[in-house]
C-alpha cells in the first residue's frame, strides 16, 4: 500500500528508574556506551541502561515538545504559501525559540552519545538565525504591517526564511532520528532486564510502548503491509490487556484509542488527515505515559 503523507513527528517515553533488579543482571545493549555513537555488542548492566536513558531524557523532552506541537498545530499551509509566494494575512510557524531554549538547557550536559551531542549542536547552529527571524515574521503578520508596506518586508523575510528552514529541517531530522533510535535501543535493553527480573507490569509497559512506536514508524514508510500491521495491532492489544495496574488505567485507555486511530487510518486509504490524527493520538498516549508514577506499576521491589 502506498502512503501519501510525507512527514510526521512522534513523541517518546521519558526515562523512568527504580524498576530494575540487581547489577548482576546483564544483557546485550544496542545503544552503545556513554560517549559512543554506534551500536555495541558488549554486555551492559541494567543500571547502565537506566543511566543512559536518564542522560538522554532532556533531549527526549526537547523533541517531544517540538514534535507534539508540529502535529497538533500544522504548519504545512503556511509553509506551502511561503514556498509559492502567496500573500498571507496570517502565518503559523514552529516554536523555534522554545526548541532553541530546550536544547541549550539540554546541552549543559552530554546526552551520553557523541552523535546526538553533535547533531544537537548542528540544530542549534541552524536555529541561531532562524528562531529570531520566525519571531520577527510572526510579529509582522500580527501587526498587519503588510497593509502599510505592500508585503515588501514579507517578501524579504520569505527569501531569507526558506533556505534557513530547509537547513534546519535537515539538521533536525537527523537529530530526532538519533534520539529516537538510542532511546528505543535503551528501552529494549531495559525491557530484557525487567523480564529477567520478573517485573511483569514494567516490562509490559515498555514493550507496549516499543510496539506502538514501531507501528507508527512502519506506517510512516512509503509502503507498508496492512495485514502485517493489523497483526501487530492484535499483538499490541493482547499486551495492553495483560497490563494489570491501577496506575496504568489511563495509559491503557489511551493506547486503545491509539489502536483505534491506526485502524481508522488503515481503512481510510492513506488519508493524510487520518495519519495526522493517528500520530496525534500516539503523542497524547506518550504524554499520559510520561505523567505516570511508574514506580507503582508493580508491587514487586
Amino acid at each position: 500500500m502506498t502512503k501519501t503523507t510525507a512527514w510526521y513527528r512522534k513523541g517518546a517515553v521519558l526515562f523512568f528508574g527504580g524498576l530494575l533488579a540487581a547489577s548482576s543482571l546483564l544483557f546485550v545493549g544496542c545503544g552503545g556506551d556513554s560517549g559512543q555513537s554506534g551500536s555495541s555488542s558488549t554486555p551492559m548492566s541494567a543500571e547502565k541502561a537506566e543511566d543512559g536513558r536518564a542522560k538522554l531524557s532532556p533531549y527526549i523532552s526537547a523533541t517531544n515538545q517540538y514534535n507534539g506541537k508540529m502535529v497538533a498545530f500544522s504548519i504545512q499551509p503556511s509553509l506551502e504559501d511561503l514556498r509559492s509566494g502567496e500573500k498571507m494575512t496570517h502565518i503559523s510557524l514552529p516554536d523555534f525559540d522554545i526548541l532553541q531554549k530546550d536544547l541549550k538547557d539540554a546541552r549543559q550536559k552530554s546526552s551520553g552519545f557523541d552523535d546526538v551531542d553533535k547533531a544537537a549542536d548542528e540544530v542549534l547552529a541552524a536555529l541561531k538565525d532562524l528562531a529570531p527571524l520566525a519571531t520577527k515574521m510572526e510579529g509582522y503578520y500580527s501587526a498587519k504591517t503588510y497593509l502599510s508596506d505592500g508585503y515588501a518586508q514579507a517578501e524579504a523575510d520569505r527569501q531569507q526564511y526558506l533556505p534557513l528552514y530547509d537547513k534546519f529541517t535537515a539538521a533536525y531530522e537527523s537529530f530526532n532520528s538519533l534520539v529516537d533510535k538510542h532511546n528505543e535501543d535503551l528501552q529494549a535493553a531495559q525491557l530484557e532486564a525487567m523480564k529477567k527480573a520478573g517485573k511483569k507490569n514494567p516490562a509490559l509497559f515498555l514493550e507496549i510502548g516499543l510496539k506502538a512506536s514501531h507501528i507508527v514508524d512502519e506506517l510512516a514508510k512509503p509502503t507498508y503491509d496492512a495485514a502485517a500491521v493489523e497483526q501487530q495491532l492484535k499483538d499490541l492489544e493482547s499486551l495492553n490487556n495483560a497490563l494489570d495496574s491501577e496506575e496504568a488505567k489511563s495509559y491503557k485507555r489511551d493506547m486503545n484509542s491509539f489502536i483505534g486511530e491506526v485502524r481508522e487510518y488503515l481503512a481510510s486509504g492513506d488519508d493524510a488527515k487520518k495519519f495526522n490524527d493517528m500520530v496525534e493520538e500516539y503523542n497524547d498516549t506518550i504524554d499520559t505515559a510520561n505523567r505516570m508514577d511508574t514506580s507503582k506499576l508493580d508491587s514487586q521491589k
